[in-house]
């Protein structure tokens, strides 16, 4: 009796240890073009259900009437909201041992909001100048990640003739308003002003 066996090549992997694509990206948009090396009929499939709601596997054309495809597709199916993604990255695998993280690189597409639309605070009139005013802390948020915000203040209503030099947001990145100018009741006992954030980019 004669025995043959047949040995098959071990799959190889050209799959990258990462591969990182913007959010927002359209449906139908290919974020990236994997190959798989070998002769074990190479497949590429995603790690988890959550995101097939974004991203499919599909053959390369390339592969049109080819017996077994090597080169695959990654192609969103809907619009990719980084906010949305489960751990903000997808896991492939192409079975050969090896995973690809696929990451979704977050942009600013949050608008910055307010945790009030409108802060008062009561200070005596011999505050002492260059003091942050006490239990007044202007916040903003912005589902974005780690978005960086910028606060300034400007006067606004009736009352802000005359006030710019009274009250200052010194640093940019931080809400606390500090007063700068010795105040007088008798001359003011009111001040209002606007709170601007801006996304820093």
């Amino acid at each position: 009796m004669n025995i043959f066996f047949v040995m098959s090549a071990a799959t190889t992997s050209g799959l990258p240890p990462k591969i990182e694509v913007k959010e927002n990206q359209k449906n139908g948009t290919v974020v990236a073009t994997v190959e798989v090396t070998g002769n074990n009929f190479p497949k590429l499939t995603l790690v988890g259900d959550d995101i097939l709601k974004y991203i499919k596997v599909v053959d390369n054309p390339s592969c049109i009437n080819t017996a077994s495809c090597n080169k695959f597709d990654l192609v969103t199916v809907k619009v990719i909201d980084r906010e949305k993604v489960p751990n903000g990255f997808v896991e492939f695998t192409d079975g050969s041992g090896k995973n690809c993280i696929l990451i979704i690189l977050d942009e600013n597409d949050n608008v910055p909001v307010f945790g009030s639309q409108r802060y008062k605070a009561t200070i005596p009139e011999n505050i002492t100048v260059n003091t942050k005013i006490p239990n007044l802390q202007i916040t903003a948020t912005d589902f974005d990640e780690n978005p960086s915000l910028k606060y300034s203040l400007i006067p606004a209503g009736q009352n802000s003739k005359g006030i710019e030099d009274y009250m200052k947001i010194e640093d940019k990145y931080n809400g606390s308003i500090t007063v700068v100018k010795a105040l007088d009741y008798e001359t003011r006992n009111f001040f209002e002003y606007t709170v601007q954030v801006f996304v820093s980019i």
